[in-house]
């Protein structure tokens, strides 16, 4: 859903003349399915940017100048860029190295100010849009409600996010149909290659009763994430990989504010709004809206649910170490 894209810091000489900056400036925004992914690292990108940024500068005329600079800043400030833990060979072109990080953690593609390389991902990108099927994005239709589903969706999100939160006001831990897929994606989370999250926080709804009729208040959801689930199988906390910087936070609904209805995955990369839920389900005929939010949404929803909240709080507890 959110496809990570490596970018030659010397297109940024191109991409200041009127009609490419026009195009490109919003391509990576956040909200966009396409990130950039920072290679090697987020930091020694932006430092990459900058110094191309000075050695191209006196050699343009104040107008791309300006441009220049305000691509410079977008793309190092208000853009979300991946950071990455790549290899880099000084002795080697920046596209020799990325190229190498490719081959051990793909990239959508590699825009470069040429193609001329024998490796595929590697696509011109001073024209635009670029003339590649790899940039050419897949439809985001509805998607089966398997685990593996949820997974394909969010796997730009779960690996390179800082500060992930799931939202599903209706999971119950007691049940293996939501557990399931949210402890795969926190062992995609643990798993990954790069920098840990700093924090990953789980939001459920305090609710009196459950569809069932079976308890579902803040006490319930503490016992419940602690007892053995359905089926006999082990506790919820029990099964978060170790070390993660997990919370779990029982909210509740404030009088005249919003409901506690929607589902989503929330993060710093991006986000996804979920039509039914994040509980996988056996039917394979049975499918989920998937819908990635927009920048303005993402801000909005982030500060309802994330900072500063527009629902109290009635518990919350940890399950790993949080910064």
């Amino acid at each position: 859903m959110i496809h990570p894209f490596a970018v030659d810091p010397g297109l940024l000489a191109y991409w200041s003349a009127r009609a490419p900056f026009r195009f490109w400036k919003t391509q990576f925004e956040l909200g966009e399915r396409r990130v950039i992914a920072g290679h090697p690292s987020s930091k020694r990108w932006k430092q990459q940017m900058r110094d191309t940024l000075r050695e191209i500068g006196p050699n343009l005329d104040e107008t791309t100048a300006t441009r220049a600079a305000e691509l410079f800043k977008l793309f190092s400030q208000d853009c979300p860029v991946l950071d990455r833990s790549d290899a880099f060979d000084g002795n080697k072109t920046w596209i020799e190295n990325a190229i190498a990080a490719h081959l051990a953690h793909p990239f959508r593609a590699i825009l470069a100010v040429q193609a001329g390389s024998d490796e595929a991902a590697v696509i011109a990108a001073v024209e635009h849009p670029p003339e590649s099927p790899l940039w050419s994005l897949p439809p985001d239709g509805p998607m089966a409600r398997t685990t593996a589903a949820m997974l394909g969706r969010l796997d730009t999100m779960l690996r390179y996010a800082t500060r992930i939160t799931l939202v599903d006001p209706y999971f119950d831990f007691h049940k293996r149909r939501f557990a399931e897929p949210v402890l795969e994606m926190l062992a995609a989370i643990s798993s990954r290659s790069g920098k840990p999250p700093i924090r990953v926080e789980l939001i459920v709804s305090e609710k009196p009763t459950a569809a069932d009729g079976s308890q579902l208040d803040a006490a319930a959801h503490r016992a419940n994430c602690f007892a053995r689930s359905e089926g006999g199988a082990r506790p919820f906390s029990a099964c978060v990989p170790s070390g993660l910087p997990m919370v779990v936070s029982v909210v509740r609904e404030r009088a005249r504010g919003d409901l506690l209805h929607d589902r989503f995955v929330l993060t710093d990369v991006g986000g996804i709004q979920f039509t039914v839920g994040l509980d996988a389900t056996t039917h394979p005929w049975r499918r989920d809206g998937c819908h990635l939010l927009d920048g303005a949404r993402l801000a909005d929803y982030r500060s309802a649910y994330v900072e500063p909240r527009e629902f109290d709080v009635v518990d919350s507890w940890r399950l790993g170490a949080v910064a």
